[in-house]
């Protein structure tokens, strides 16, 4: 008896192995099966990059970054186009630094072969130049790339340009011009253009870019001196004033500037030298005043 119960405790201990032995047979396949599905059979590669929110940025220029960053392998064994492996925070901050007027970029997985790329682009305001070096400027007034004044994105933007005479230097990241500056020099050229008609040049210029000056050109040649400082409504409506009042139409080929940078004054020159002067009390619109009087000065 005592045998007989020993052969069947051997038989028992012999069968707990095989089935052991079968468990980690398939759990070894099935985790290979895995393995091989998820980093080698092309199961996860990525086929499909959607791109969506850009607008002065080209979509391919931005896939073609990504399809370089996942180009190639990983110890020459494993693909790095694979949607697991990919680092979308090291992707978002390569795309940031490759294309300045990315903003905020967002990237998603989509399974089992896809990626969508959601971008936002800082708001382009103005283009800033100084010792023969271009910038665009944000919404904030910050340079963040650079152009040159001879490039296609410079000709083809429809950006107004701001050109410092006095010639600072410029490093990119700075804030070159407060927001509210640029707000006014996009307020008066909408003003002169819808209220008196008058279409400006593309390029505008300051003596400096602190002093609050904002000098436009007329697509006529003449020029009007501007303070960010005041009230540009104001000034818009002293403008038109002096011209109905006291430079005709047929007057203005021979027109050199108008300064409205003085509250108390209105200063205009023609190009023959001849200057005058206009008094604030007299920059009233023809139904307020029939004449708008001016003082002659010196020609100089």
């Amino acid at each position: 008896m005592r045998r007989k119960v020993k052969l069947k405790s051997n038989s028992k201990r012999r069968g707990g192995k095989t089935i052991k032995f079968l468990f980690y047979l398939l759990l070894l396949s099935f985790l290979g099966a895995v393995i091989y599905s998820l980093f080698f059979s092309g199961y996860l590669a990525i086929t499909n990059i959607a791109i969506a929110g850009q607008e002065n940025i080209q979509a391919e220029n931005i896939e073609e970054e990504i399809r370089a960053h996942i180009d190639g392998r990983f110890f020459n064994k494993v693909n790095k186009n694979n949607l697991l492996l990919v680092s979308t925070s090291y992707l978002k901050k390569d795309l940031a630094a490759k294309f300045k007027k990315i903003d905020k970029i967002e990237i998603k997985r989509k399974f089992p072969s896809g990626l969508i790329v959601n971008i936002s682009e800082k708001k382009l305001r103005m283009i800033f130049c100084s010792r023969e070096k271009c910038f665009i400027l944000d919404e904030k007034g910050n340079a963040f790339e650079e152009i040159g004044e001879n490039s296609e994105e410079y000709n083809a933007s429809s950006l107004s340009v701001l050109k410092d005479t006095s010639n600072p230097e410029v490093n990119p990241g700075e804030q070159i011009l407060n927001p509210t500056y640029i707000n006014f020099s996009e307020n008066i050229k909408s003003k002169m253009e819808k209220e008196l008609d008058i279409n400006l040049s593309r390029e505008c210029s300051t003596p400096n870019r602190i002093s609050g000056d904002l000098r436009v050109v007329t697509e006529e040649g003449w020029s009007v001196y501007f303070d960010a400082g005041l009230n540009a409504s104001k000034e818009v409506e002293m403008l038109k004033a002096v011209l109905n009042e006291k430079i005709p139409q047929d007057q203005r080929g021979n027109l050199e500037y108008i300064d409205l940078r003085s509250d108390n004054k209105v200063f205009f020159k023609f190009k023959d030298g001849a200057q005058e002067e206009v008094k604030p009390e007299e920059n009233k619109t023809a139904e307020e005043q029939p004449k708008v009087e001016g003082k002659k000065k010196k020609n100089h």
